[in-house]
């Protein structure tokens, strides 16, 4: 209600409709129906600071929805979105379910699907780090197992990812230098990006810790024994997915103590 004036207002005029299927006892119905809705207008800046926040978490994805869209009120129509409303009914989380919001709209941009798996991938990994028993909240196995350490994520993007990431990053820096150029007609411009397809997919490993970017260029295998340690996995088991991407016995032992050495999986013994 606080970012939805829209479905405060629905909630006050008509609670029934409004706020059916929500688990409400009467005290709760009686409370919300004795809000005066000038209280949800005392901060009109609120839906603003927060696309802030999310927008800092991706940059390049708002700045791709942006350029073909090119209204910021299809950014502020999250807070109507299913998205958003899932999310705090169930109080998940707003980034995810921002990224959600981004994906529904079904841009026609080429560039954006594998821009917005690294920013996001970028984000959960950073929420993981402040919430490091999220990543195993399921049960071990029995006997010995690994798991990516918490913080730690790994995908394959379109070769050309990063460099269209650094382009558009680079016309969001010379604007960020003197903001109100972005309301001049020569104002800097993203340039056309290369298109996808063209270079061999790029795996990518993700460790916000290490600064910077966090990302990281580790390798092919590297990048795909890690995707698969999404939670506790048994070691013969990941043992056998490092030979199926080409390494010998020993050398998939090897690759899953380097991992540990460097706090890239977690290991537990039998």
């Amino acid at each position: 209600m606080l970012w939805d004036e829209r479905f405060a207002r629905q909630a006050l005029e008509a609670p029934e409709r409004a706020l059916a299927g929500l688990d409400l006892d009467d005290d709760e119905r009686a409370a919300i129906a004795s809000l005066d809705l000038r209280a949800f207008r005392v901060d009109p800046l609120r839906r603003r600071r927060t696309l802030q926040a999310l927008c800092a978490e991706l940059p390049v994805s708002v700045a791709l929805t942006l350029g073909e869209l090119g209204r910021v009120a299809s950014l502020d129509a999250f807070f109507q979105s299913a998205s958003f409303h899932q999310a705090m009914m169930a109080r998940g989380s707003m980034f995810s379910a921002f990224t959600a919001y981004l994906r529904s709209l079904h841009l026609r941009c080429p560039q954006l699907p594998d821009v917005l798996r690294v920013e996001e991938t970028v984000g959960v990994c950073r929420r993981e780090l402040e919430r490091p028993a999220a990543r195993l909240n399921t049960p071990p196995p029995r006997g010995a197992w690994v798991a990516r350490a918490p913080g730690v994520g790994a995908l394959s993007v379109d070769g050309e990812t990063l460099a269209w990431m650094n382009t558009v990053q680079q016309t969001l820096f010379e604007l960020s230098l003197i903001p109100a150029m972005a309301l001049a007609k020569d104002a800097p411009r993203v340039p056309p990006l290369s298109a996808p397809g063209v270079a061999p997919p790029r795996p990518l490993v993700v460790r916000p810790e290490v600064g910077g970017s966090g990302l990281l260029e580790l390798g092919r295998v590297v990048s795909e024994v890690l995707a698969r340690l999404d939670g506790p996995t048994p070691v013969t088991r990941a043992l056998g997915d490092a030979r199926a991407s080409g390494l010998s016995p020993a050398r998939a032992e090897a690759l899953l103590s380097d991992l540990a050495e460097e706090g890239l999986i977690l290991t537990e013994g039998s």
